[in-house]
């Protein structure tokens, strides 16, 4: 018989006033019921955790707080054979549940917490194979519900239970919404169900109603718990005392307003508003800043702002902070701007190895021109600077792109402080989203830069890179608020031809994003022009192109060079420097940075 009875969960909620004495003799009430199948459940949570300060149950939270050396006392104090659920709030309350993973065999997501990422990220780090789930929707809508079951039946657990009914304080026997089980049902047919009941515990019918949630085929029932509402300060509106609790009293005549809701309630959508937690900041972030998830968390707060889909989904289009935002504020859409994002092209003609090889033509064409045609070709740009130095030995250089190139922008800065270069470049032209590009690139792809802006976006990042590439095929993407931190600690950076190694050395301050490329956009091919015999491998390149009228793009280039290995062979001894383990070392010592400033 005991087989076919529902698990009935006493939750305990915060009955316990804050007091450990008080918790301790709940328990021992608890322990003392007679039911076969009886659990108990405790809400476990930290005050700043759990909401912002400015939140109206903040310094409640503070009373209510039990540290992990309490709640290990608390859970000793549950008497064998009876399992043990926690609701889980936050980071504090996984700290718990790892810390007491065997005493723990239920873990209940309330429906104001389900869009939580640090939580289920948490979780699936921990092994649940032997835990049970409830999973409260209330306030969901059924395609909602679909797509909540579907992320969190990754978790892998025991068993999931679907519940329904929410806490109003107590709740109207008219928003009870039993129906909602049915529909459910319908949807749901391999799951088992589970219902909160808050119905207002001097009721009789309060007593009887768990009986009639078994008979619409909820498997565990949930039901506050306190040891005398007149002395407990808080959720003592729906909880029964040990006495009413073995009660069962017939009220059949109420059922039919148990059936007459619609499925989300007026009740249970306030309910939702004023308890869902909400998308905040986990930090301070500058103006021109991406968001990153770990830069987000969830608490509940009085703010209205955007979640985190929609302030992903706005990055996504490109969208990039306008102004500065501190922790625990919430993301509006008029804090962000579109950004400008510009293609920086640097250039010097200073090289030693082939001299002013950015001058040197390619098939009739100027290096650094067909750089910068390749440049032009990125489709997410707002502007396109050829960047080089105020040096005169550079004035031939400014003046062929005057001459030769239209709609590209000189820019003349140090000669030798890239940083200081690009912020300077960046704050003439209102550029907050940097695409680096080196002049010595004449096939630099455009679809590969494409890629990776979007990637760069997508994922929040300070620093957008391809993890493997053709060598003169690619760029980098910088935020220029991350290019001020380097200018920080390094008022002169004197390594910044090799911009990359001060974000490679410096991993804890940025948010570094590696880009996986479409193997088609790769090869072990020299694409980059340092020495003669680069030159004559270009023109070689160029020619055959032409001659096979074939247009100038990184899927024709490998095209023609797939199948003309003398062409490859030209160059392929040459090495690039920085690859070389010693110099690689140096770089590493002279970009990292020495204290935090």
């Amino acid at each position: 018989m005991y087989k076919k009875l529902p698990e009935f969960i006493v939750e305990i909620a915060n009955a316990h006033d804050g007091s450990l004495n008080k918790m301790m003799r709940l328990i021992q009430s608890f322990n003392k019921l007679k039911y076969p199948k009886k659990s108990i459940k405790f809400q476990v949570f930290k005050f700043d955790k759990i909401s912002t300060k400015n939140f109206s149950w903040y310094k409640t939270y503070t009373k209510l707080f039990f540290s992990p050396k309490q709640w290990k006392k608390i859970f000793s104090k549950v008497s064998k054979g009876n399992e043990i659920w926690v609701d889980l709030f936050d980071e504090y309350s996984l700290d718990i549940l790892k810390q007491n993973y065997s005493k723990i065999k239920g873990i209940k997501l309330q429906s104001s917490i389900l869009k939580n990422n640090i939580i289920f990220d948490g979780l699936k780090k921990i092994n649940l194979k032997k835990k049970k789930l409830i999973i409260n929707i209330a306030g969901h809508n059924l395609n909602e519900i679909k797509k909540i079951y579907k992320y969190l039946s990754s978790l892998k657990v025991e068993k999931i239970y679907l519940q329904t009914g929410f806490q109003d304080y107590p709740t109207k026997i008219k928003n009870l919404n039993v129906n909602k089980i049915l529909l459910l049902k319908k949807t749901f047919t391999n799951i088992e169900f589970s219902f909160a009941d808050h119905t207002d515990a001097k009721t009789s019918f309060s007593k009887i109603l768990p009986v009639i949630l078994f008979f619409y085929g909820n498997t565990i029932i949930e039901k506050h718990f306190c040891l005398d509402r007149n002395s407990t300060k808080y959720d003592y509106f729906s909880s029964l005392e040990p006495k009413e609790m073995q009660e069962t009293l017939s009220h059949l005549k109420n059922l039919n307003q148990m059936t007459s809701n619609q499925f989300i309630n007026k009740s249970e959508q306030k309910y939702l508003k004023n308890s869902i937690q909400k998308t905040v900041l986990d930090r301070d972030k500058l103006k021109f800043q991406l968001i990153n998830y770990k830069d987000l968390s969830f608490k509940r707060s009085p703010q209205i702002g955007m979640n985190i889909e929609e302030i992903l989904n706005l990055q996504k289009k490109f969208f990039i902070l306008k102004k500065l935002k501190r922790k625990d504020e919430v993301l509006k859409i008029n804090d962000f701007k579109k950004s400008n994002i510009g293609i920086f092209v640097t250039c010097r003609l200073k090289s030693q190895r082939l001299k002013n090889k950015a001058l040197l033509k390619i098939q009739g064409r100027e290096s650094i021109l067909r750089c910068l045609d390749n440049s032009k070709k990125i489709k997410n740009r707002n502007l396109t600077v050829l960047l080089t130095s105020y040096l005169n030995e550079d004035k031939p250089l400014i003046q062929l792109i005057n001459d030769k190139m239209k709609n590209v922008k000189v820019f003349s800065g140090h000669p030798d402080d890239i940083v200081k270069r690009f912020i300077s470049c960046a704050e003439k032209y209102k550029v907050d989203t940097i695409v680096r590009v080196t002049g010595d690139c004449p096939v630099i792809s455009n679809e590969i830069i494409d890629v990776l802006i979007k990637s760069h976006f997508n994922n929040g990042a300070d620093f957008t890179y391809a993890d493997k590439f053709s060598v003169g095929t690619v760029g980098e993407v910088y935020s220029v608020s991350s290019l001020k931190t380097i200018s920080h600690h390094f008022p002169l950076a004197k390594y910044s031809e090799y911009l990359p190694w001060y974000f490679y050395s410096n991993e804890s301050f940025f948010k570094i994003n590696k880009v996986m490329i479409n193997k088609s956009l790769i090869r072990n091919y020299r694409l980059t022009l340092d020495y003669e015999e680069d030159l004559k491998m270009f023109n070689k390149l160029f020619y055959l192109l032409k001659i096979k009228k074939l247009k100038n793009n990184i899927k024709n280039i490998f095209k023609v060079m797939d199948n003309n290995k003398s062409l490859v062979n030209i160059n392929k001894s040459k090495k690039l420097v920085y690859t070389q383990n010693a110099f690689s070392r140096n770089l590493y010592r002279n970009t990292k940075f020495k204290s935090i400033v």
